[in-house]
């Protein structure tokens, strides 16, 4: 009798959560829509970054920030015999402005654009340049044989947009593929 009641408040607690959660994505969908489009997604360094950020405001929107973000990620997966592991660092953000507090109309389409400058190589840190032009690319079956754990790691570059409104926050992000220099050019 008691197990049954904590499996079914068990059950409860996490089927509201999974409510929660798709009512909040559900909500979102319905005021409105935040898309990237960008015309390509290979890019060098030092090379401008072009595109469209395109908003719907389909109830009004009373917007605090429109933000857009350079960011790099580094993902790391731990080989061990006891499994994988696989964590996510952010290591690099640059935010810029896009537009600051306004009101939208229900039925507004507005079209952004973006312009932003991707750093050249020497911008960044010396250790985060050391990821950049190494790009770690050790294969699993290979090390495993050999090796009692490892790390692979990869190097992620986003595009995110976030839009800071009141009662809901949006945001939408675009993966991005930067050529690894050659020595000594676009560094």
């Amino acid at each position: 009798m008691q197990d049954t009641l904590i499996i079914a408040l068990f059950a409860s607690v996490f089927l509201g959560g999974i409510g929660y959660v798709l009512g909040y994505q559900l909500m979102k969908h319905f005021k409105w829509t935040l898309k990237i489009i960008l015309p390509k997604k290979n890019f060098d360094f030092g090379e401008k970054l072009w595109g469209t950020i395109q908003l719907h405001a389909k109830k009004h929107i009373s917007s605090h920030l429109l933000l857009a973000h350079l960011v790099v990620l580094e993902k790391r997966k731990v080989y061990t015999n006891k499994g994988t592991r696989t964590d996510t660092i952010e290591i690099f953000r640059k935010s810029y402005d896009i537009e600051g507090p306004t009101q939208y109309l229900a039925g507004v389409q507005k079209d952004f654009p973006l312009d932003i400058e991707i750093p050249q190589v020497s911008y960044f840190p010396e250790n985060i340049q050391a990821m950049i032009i190494t790009r770690d690319t050790q294969k699993k079956s290979f090390l495993k044989q050999y090796v009692r754990s490892y790390t692979s790691r990869q190097i992620i570059w986003q595009l995110r947009v976030d839009l800071d409104a009141e009662g809901i926050d949006l945001s939408a992000r675009e993966s991005l593929y930067l050529s690894v220099p050659v020595h000594g050019n676009n560094i």
